[in-house]
């Protein structure tokens, strides 16, 4: 799983990709071998007035093309990139468990 960190017309201290690196490895480490990659993007809503983040993550699941999107809001860069981190898990949760509902399953001993 590769991890992207972009950011979007601000600056993002090391402290805070390294952050959101970690956050996202554990949310979807379990998921690794499901995930290609995960891109975060990082905006300030507020412009140049504190506070007001959002971070967009882009999750590509393995054998698709369509990406699911999250995003989340905070008041910093750090619960932002938590918040996301933890709507991405839930996200791919739900897409691993469709996926194996809709699988064609064959008829055992009827």
């Amino acid at each position: 799983m590769r991890v992207n960190i972009l950011a979007n017309r601000i600056i993002i201290p090391q402290d805070v990709r390294d952050f959101a690196r970690r956050r996202l490895k554990y949310a979807l480490g379990r998921f690794d071998h499901a995930v290609e990659r995960v891109t975060a993007r990082f905006s300030d809503e507020n412009g140049p007035r504190a506070g007001g983040y959002k971070c967009k993550l882009l999750v590509v699941p393995k054998g698709t093309q369509t990406p699911l999107v999250v995003e989340a809001h905070g008041d910093d860069q750090f619960s932002t990139a938590a918040h996301a981190a933890e709507r991405a898990g839930r996200a791919l949760t739900r897409f691993i468990a469709r996926s194996r509902d809709r699988r064609p399953r064959a008829d055992v001993g009827v």
